[in-house]
């Protein structure tokens, strides 16, 4: 699944958690969504732009189109989205 993920300039999102074009990330797909067990996105670009000031408050952000490669979904009220499996593909 086609998803999209915002960054800092420097490619790292919360605790800075580095991010590279191409790697495959995956987590444990277990409790909630706001937990270390999934990486966040968003499944249009807008709502990745519209949220960043009450999610990732990134000043100047990074745009990057991912796939989810299969994994776990999980989703709130259609405004969170999580994946256990991620690879961004190109900015």
């Amino acid at each position: 699944m086609i998803v999209y993920k915002l960054t800092s300039q420097n490619m790292t999102t919360y605790n800075n958690f580095e991010w590279k074009i191409g790697k495959t990330y995956t987590t444990s797909g277990k409790y909630d969504l706001c937990s270390p067990g999934w990486l966040h996105a968003y499944e249009s670009p807008l709502l990745a732009v519209l949220h960043n000031p009450t999610h990732g408050n990134f000043e100047n952000p990074r745009l990057f189109k991912a796939d989810t490669l299969n994994g776990k979904i999980k989703r709130d009220n259609d405004i969170k989205f999580g994946s256990n499996k991620m690879q961004l593909i190109k900015e």
